[in-house]
């Protein structure tokens, strides 16, 4: 926070020198950064000069000082190559020798923080921040014949004698941002109530003053007040200058937070109230009273004064003045200086890079004079040459080889602690995708184009400058940009080493339009401005955020985004689509989420899609509300099965989706699904605050903490509208997924862009849309297979276009994987096929007031779900159907393969297979499956211990198949939980055959959390011929006061060779370090052995081959096993004895 009270002198406009600088200058040669805190004259010296790393014998010629006219940095679109850094004209003081000695010095000019700009001519400027940023940097070096200051000696009479100017006093501190969100900051809260006050006073020195011409008062004030206007009053001693009032808010949700006025005015000041006899101009109060109703808060953004001033010193050591002429004359014009001294100096910055130092003549009573040609704008910094403030180190400029400005595919920028993260993704894109990608250290960024502001507008126009590059040499141009950092809407506080600065809106008090977006960087057409929404009609950018809030978020991220790309868990979850609908509003998300279907449908058939839609599962009502506990439940089994999209249609903030937190932090804390990672869309408010490092969104947990989660976010960042979510979102999915003549997908980054391409084309809500961002990768493409299958016969009749089979019938698939339908005869591997029952229709039930029943198509039902081997590219799958699908020439079956090894994968989907007819069933089978059950593994036995996470696995056999349709009612595959109607579970999607096989297959489900003590598991399962079995198991869910370890066994006993030794563990997480060691009945140790585990499960099991510890055999007779377990830090043992035979002994 910085409070201003300053006497102002800014510009109201400069004359730069044209031309640009050198972007990656700083890459070469040594370097110093140098920082100063406000306008003014600075110096260095040679001393300091050495100190900061220049040895040797400096060449004062050779000295070189570079910065930036940051007034140049505007939001608005550069015409062509954008400003970066530029030589500055210093005056060298070397005493005449050319050698930059210890106690030579030069000097140099620094611009302040603010500018004053001309709306209006007949108006007074209006003051605009140029920085935010506490300091301004330059940098320094040794390189060629420095630019120096030149010099303006010409005489002659004088036409006119300037001795005033409009001097500026403005008062400004930036302590709060109400929203959090948009650019103003506002000063202390005024008003009745704890910390705040009703009267602020600032204390003025404005000697010099002309009281007898008018002032004008310029104010930024806001207030949040109910019912009754607020008003503020502003007086300059006695005299009151100005009341304003501001109009009460509403207090509805979505209206203005405050109100903020802006006021212009001009006052003819009384000197019998501002300045009674004897007072002095140099101790001015300027005192703001605030008044409005009990509750109420009002702020200062700043006030600003400006009147005639004569120029002179008046108690500081330096100022600028800017004067203008309406009717310039071209002759000489002379300004006269009061309190000026000996050392008193002038410079001309009209240019602000090429300062002109003016010849100054001190006269009688301490007044100084200067003479110039009269032009219509000059500007001129005053000091004493004996009070020069020095500037300060501030860092050393590190070459950087890699600060390539070689044309390139990629750009990625990064918060400077994650630097070695993205190295690693570079390497990645180059290596995998053959992309030629920039990696650049944002700091980098911010000196180049910034002269070292942390400010958004370096970035844009750093990617501008690759643009225009590439115009100009006829050269590839930059697709896609990665920011690698969590981003900070405020660019006062943002920490440069691990975050990165955030375009935010001007408005700032209106929840609904006030926001951020990563568009501005990718927003490049000449001329253009984001401010101005609706003028944007194009995205140059692919454009892509990780908001790493650590390194370890950073790395990992790259991680899964490098693991996701190579496509290691390849499967039939890549063409699985997942869709959630919030409830209510009149089936609004729901009617939101098959329009989008169906659009998509239109275009390609390629998806499964899977309806998750709230009011399609039955709602339990508690004391807090509502609650979809089946909900919860279904999306983990969709996302832990594996899905490549998760799309979510309604309400919802970073702390969960739905009213009902259908997904919230401990759901997806839940998802246990590394390696088949979903891309997640969020149509809903406030998804992925990227700005507010304060906040902790659960999408960017899931995207960076752990292997599992999600892969990709895109979401907003602020409120939207659920009409204009639609559209983006429509858009979106159909640029991701609808793939091109060549049967290529877009990257993320493109969909996205194309998204917003599309939104502009059609007039929509480009406000809406410049909330969505993509936090991931934008040159990550969906995994997709690489090859096709073909089939080529069914129980060996040619495959046709057409399919007709028959309910209860046995089937043979043949086929092969091809490529440019050649045979990939080399293909050794596995292929999984399901094969799905014919769309049906559900019924919502309408669990909202607000919601109405409606019939949603669905085809989720697995009549088949199997795999078999692929050898020399073919293979053959064998299946039987359920014996009660209805006929039909117009409901049509799909069929899905999906065939895989460890390098390559092939797809294929078919959608014109019917049901024509039933075959005769074996009506002699009347036994249903043989079940299996086993938690973690089958070295499991009923009543043992089971903690979270835990997996059950079950096996199924039956020559009948296997029933999982779930098209015949009731006949589930269940998981029964205690008895429960709540803890019941529909097992159907997890179930699969085994290789090669149609009567066996097998179930994994990861268990849901349960209490302590001991719980009863009911499995059942049906046959296709409805024949049923179940099998029932006990588990115990340890507590924190069970012992760590119990039921040590050794098995077989008595023990001849080989043996297995087990125990159970009441911590199943944290490793642990077990010692094993065997006794005789004499106490005598025959075998040691210490071991560091990883628990896959509460039980541990190890093999021992009977031997004593050299590998000799033990001899018959009794002995005793002590297993020691140490685990976070404690320790337990158990002692068990057993009996040693020989190999042959009975």
């Amino acid at each position: 926070m910085r409070l201003v009270v300053l006497t102002f002198f800014l510009i109201g406009c400069y004359f730069p020198i044209s031309g640009w600088g050198q972007v990656g200058m700083l890459s070469k040669g040594n370097w110093v950064k140098i920082a100063v805190p406000n306008e003014g004259v600075y110096q260095l010296t040679g001393a300091q000069f050495k100190a900061m790393g220049f040895a040797g014998k400096l060449n004062a010629n050779q000295v070189q000082l570079f910065g930036m006219d940051l007034t140049k940095l505007s939001e608005k679109v550069p015409n062509a190559l954008p400003d970066s850094l530029t030589e500055i004209a210093i005056e060298m003081q070397d005493g005449g020798d050319g050698i930059f000695d210890d106690q030579d010095q030069f000097l140099f000019y620094a611009q302040g923080h603010y500018k004053w700009v001309h709306t209006n001519q007949l108006e007074a400027p209006i003051r605009q921040k140029i920085t935010s940023n506490d300091s301004l940097y330059f940098f320094l070096r040794v390189g060629l014949n420095g630019k120096r200051i030149a010099s303006f000696n010409k005489t002659g009479s004088a036409s006119k004698i300037v001795q005033t100017y409009s001097a500026k006093w403005l008062i400004e501190k930036d302590s709060i941002n109400i929203l959090s969100s948009g650019k103003i900051w506002l000063g202390d809260p005024m008003g009745n109530g704890l910390g705040k006050k009703t009267t602020q006073s600032f204390q003025l020195n404005m000697e010099g003053l002309q009281i007898n011409t008018p002032i004008t008062l310029q104010s930024q004030l806001a207030a949040s007040t109910y019912q009754t206007d607020a008003s503020f009053s502003i007086k300059l001693n006695d005299q009151l200058l100005s009341t304003k009032l501001l109009s009460p808010v509403s207090g509805f949700l979505f209206d203005d937070a405050y109100k903020i006025r802006f006021d212009s005015s001009t006052i003819l000041l009384d000197k019998s109230k501002v300045q009674k006899v004897g007072q002095s101009l140099s101790n001015m109060n300027l005192q703001v009273d605030f008044n409005a109703a009990t509750g109420s808060t009002g702020w200062i953004d700043y006030l600003a004064l400006q009147g005639q001033r004569i120029i002179g010193f008046w108690g500081n050591t330096g100022f600028g003045f800017d004067y203008q002429s309406s009717n310039a004359s071209s002759q000489m014009i002379e300004f006269e200086i009061q309190n000026a001294t000996t050392q008193t100096k002038v410079w001309d910055l009209t240019q602000y890079l090429q300062p002109v130092a003016l010849n100054t003549q001190l006269g009688q009573n301490s007044i100084a004079t200067f003479k110039v040609v009269d032009t219509a704008q000059k500007y001129f910094y005053v000091f004493e040459s004996n009070k020069i403030n020095s500037a300060q180190f501030s860092s050393l400029i590190r070459n950087d080889s890699s600060f390539s400005l070689s044309p390139v595919d990629y750009i990625i920028i990064t918060a400077p602690d994650y630097f070695p993260a993205a190295k690693a993704l570079q390497a990645f894109h180059e290596k995998q995708n053959g992309y030629k990608v920039g990696l650049f250290n944002a700091t980098q960024v911010y000196n180049e184009m910034a002269s070292g502001q942390t400010s958004p507008i370096a970035i844009r126009n750093f990617l501008k400058y690759f643009l225009e590059q590439s115009k100009l040499k006829n050269q590839v141009s930059p697709a896609y940009v990665l920011l690698l950092g969590m981003g900070n809407f405020s660019a006062q506080k943002i920490q440069v080493n691990k975050e990165l600065p955030v375009y935010t809106s001007e408005v700032s008090n209106a929840i609904l339009t006030s926001y951020s977006s990563d568009d501005f960087y990718a927003i490049q057409e000449p001329g253009n401005q984001i401010q101005f929404t609706q003028t944007i009609d194009s995205i140059s950018l692919a454009i892509g955020r990780i908001p790493a809030r650590t390194i370890a978020e950073a790395n990992k991220m790259v991680e899964k985004l490098i693991q996701y790309q190579s496509n290691k868990k390849m499967g039939l979850w890549q063409n699985q689509l997942t869709w959630v609908a919030d409830d209510a509003d009149y089936n609004l998300h729901l009617q939101d989420a098959e329009e989008i279907i169906g659009n998509l449908k239109t275009k390609t058939a390629n998806w499964n899609h899977k309806k998750l839609y709230l009011d399609l599962f039955k709602a339990s009502q508690t004391l807090t509300g509502s609650t979809y506990p089946d909900v919860n439940k279904a999306i983990q089994e969709a996302v832990q099965a594996g899905t490549l999209v998760l799309n979510y249609t309604g309400h919802g903030n970073y702390l969960r989706l739905t009213e009902e937190a259908v997904i919230s932090k401990s759901e997806m804390q839940s998802w246990d699904n590394a390696g088949k990672l979903p891309i997640m869309v969020t149509a809903s408010c406030d998804f992925a605050p990227y700005d507010q490092p304060g906040s902790a969104p659960i999408g960017f947990d899931a995207l960076m903490q752990n292997d599992k989660g999600i892969i990709a976010l895109v979401a907003a960042n602020r409120l939207v509208f659920a009409y204009s979510n639609k559209q983006i979102n429509d858009a979106f999915m159909q640029a991701l997924l609808v793939p091109n003549s060549d049967g290529q997908f877009r990257t993320i980054g493109q969909a996205l862009q194309a998204a917003k391409k599309y939104n502009f084309s059609i007039n929509g809500d480009r406000l809406n849309a410049f909330k969505f961002g993509l936090m991931g990768d934008p040159a990550m493409r969906i995994v997709q297979p690489k090859y096709q299958i073909k089939c080529t016969e069914l129980n060996q009749l040619p495959w046709s276009d057409t399919i007709y089979l028959k309910a209860g019938g046995k089937y043979t698939l043949k086929g092969n994987l091809s490529v440019k339908s050649q045979t990939l005869q080399n293909f050794k591997g596995a292929i999984d096929m399901v094969l799905w029952d014919a769309p049906s229709t559900k019924k919502t039930l309408a669990n909202q007031a607000t919601s109405q029943s409606v019939a949603i198509e669905t085809q989720e039902k697995a009549l088949f779900k199997g795999k078999a081997t692929v050898q020399n590219g073919q293979f053959e799958i064998s299946f039987i159907l359920p014996g009660n699908l209805p006929s039909s020439t117009s409901s049509a079956l799909k069929l899905q393969l999906y065939a895989y090894n460890d390098t390559a994968d092939a797809s294929m989907q078919f959608q014109s297979i019917f049901i024509q007819g039933t075959t005769t069933q074996n009506n002699q089978d009347t036994i249903g499956p043989i079940i299996k059950t086993y938690v973690n593994d089958t070295s499991f036995k009923s009543g043992d211990w089971v903690s979270t996470p835990s997996t059950l696995f079950v096996r199924l056999k039956d020559s009948s198949g296997i029933q999982s349709s779930g098209n015949e009612l009731g006949h589930d595959l269940k998981l029964i939980i205690d008895d429960s109607v709540v803890k019941n579970y529909n097992l159907n999607a997890f179930f699969t055959y085994n290789e090669n096989q149609y009567q066996s297959g097998e179930i994994q489900y990861p268990l849901p959390v349960l209490e302590a003590g001991k719980h009863q598991l009911i499995l059942k399962a049906w046959d296709l011929l409805g024949n049923v079995s179940k099998d029932t198991i006990l588990i115990e869910v340890p507590s924190k006061k069970n012992k760590n370890i119990r039921n040590l066994s050794i098995s077989p006993n008595p023990v001849q060779t080989n043996a297995k030794i087990s125990f159970e563990l009441n911590n199943s997480v944290d490793p642990i370090l077990m010692q094993l060691e065997v006794f005789d009945a004499s106490g005598r140790r025959h075998f040691s052995l210490s071991q560091q585990i990883q628990p896959k499960g509460n039980k541990i099991v190890m093999d021992w081959g009977g031997q004593s510890s050299n590998g000799g055999v033990l001899p018959p007779g009794k002995y005793f096993f002590k297993v020691m377990v140490q685990q976070n830090g404690l320790v337990e043992q158990m002692l068990k004895g057993f009996l040693k035979s020989n190999k042959n002994t009975v």
